[in-house]
């Protein structure tokens, strides 16, 4: 959602360096819902929590010059936001990886 936001403003996808920033903000997400008991869900995002850094950094990179993510960036950050918000709290000191590609 939050890579959705910036490619819809930017018009263009993420850079390789920014992909890997992305990818370790969602291992960090994952590895947080995991630590406070919960399951991930559906089974597509459970199975994307299993594969490794590089090749989810080689997927948001492909991924963000597609147009269907700039079609739902423009829903804009408000979810985006809230999750990271809503996680922060709950895992203190361990978000700085998910504030850090706060939109």
């Amino acid at each position: 959602m939050a890579i959705g936001t910036v490619v819809a403003k930017r018009r263009a996808g993420i850079s390789w360096r920014e992909a890997g920033t992305y990818a370790e903000a969602m291992e960090v997400a994952f590895r947080i819902v995991h630590e406070l008991g919960h399951t991930l869900a559906p089974s597509s995002v459970h199975a994307l929590s299993r594969l490794p850094r590089s090749l989810v950094k080689a997927l948001f990179w492909a991924t963000s010059r597609r147009r269907m993510l700039r079609d739902l960036g423009v829903f804009g950050s408000a979810e985006a936001r809230m999750l990271i918000d809503l996680m922060t709290p709950a895992a203190p000191g361990k978000t700085a990886a998910l504030l850090a590609i706060r939109p």
